[in-house]
């Protein structure tokens, strides 16, 4: 996770969120809700 970080603004918001949860489980799921949208996004704004 830490050998190939694409982009370190994003690395920061991971570890800024691990930090405020504090649980593994709630931050796999706070993972999962952070970048589907942001998946979504960016292909939407690619496609216009």
């Amino acid at each position: 996770m830490g050998q190939d970080a694409p982009n370190p603004n994003l690395m920061m918001v991971v570890a800024k969120l691990r930090n405020g949860v504090g649980f593994c489980g709630s931050y796999e799921v706070f993972q999962s809700f952070y970048l589907l949208p942001l998946f979504f996004f960016g292909h939407r704004q690619i496609l216009i």
